[in-house]
């Protein structure tokens, strides 16, 4: 299916995060970072939102539903901004299992026993295979998986300047803490979203 959105025909299979993000502007109090990395992309909907504050956008999502809306959505625009990779970022580079959201919510997550495999990378592994030396913002909504990610002894923080995202059962403790003690300043947002940034 298509949504009109602006100057924008978006692809999508379920509209609930085109009403979410962009519709309702959730992510509308972010200001202009160059370089933008969003881990869990779903169809696009934040990659979409940052395309007036934003230089280049890697938008990362392991679904391949989601990345075949997102693709044609960057087609059918003609969008140059946003580099789509079907992946997911995890906290080991290897094949993991991906168990997809059978409520088609967005929830899909990395498993021992998922659908089917998913190419995985750290984040600096990412971040180095894509010659990307600074992130100015990176999003990550990865269904609870976020503290896996940053609890790596080679998470890059030296080398992002802010990271946002949303809580999931049993997550906010962790990612603060985790945030906190690599050198992050740490806000909790409405909304079950948090936003850290580089003191």
């Amino acid at each position: 299916m298509k949504k009109k959105f602006g100057n924008l025909t978006i692809t999508y299979e379920n509209d609930r995060f085109i009403d979410e993000v962009l519709i309702n502007g959730e992510y509308g109090f972010l200001d202009y970072y160059p370089i933008v990395i969003d881990i869990g992309a779903h169809i696009g909907t934040f990659s979409f939102s940052m395309l007036d504050k934003a230089d280049i956008i890697y938008a990362i999502e392991p679904v391949e539903e989601n990345m075949n809306c997102l693709r044609q959505t960057i087609e059918d625009n003609n969008i140059k901004k946003i580099i789509p990779i079907q992946m997911a970022i995890s906290y080991g580079s290897w094949v993991q299992k991906m168990q997809l959201d059978i409520n088609g919510g967005g929830g899909s997550k990395l498993t021992e026993s998922g659908d089917y495999p998913v190419d995985c990378r750290t984040l600096k592994d990412f971040m180095d295979s894509q010659k990307i030396e600074y992130a100015d913002l990176i999003k990550m909504d990865v269904e609870g998986y976020e503290g896996k990610i940053l609890n790596t002894p080679f998470f890059p923080k030296d080398r992002i300047g802010t990271i946002i995202g949303e809580f999931h059962v049993g997550v906010p403790e962790d990612v603060q803490g985790l945030l906190e003690y690599m050198g992050f300043k740490y806000i909790n947002l409405p909304n079950r979203k948090f936003i850290a940034r580089k003191k």
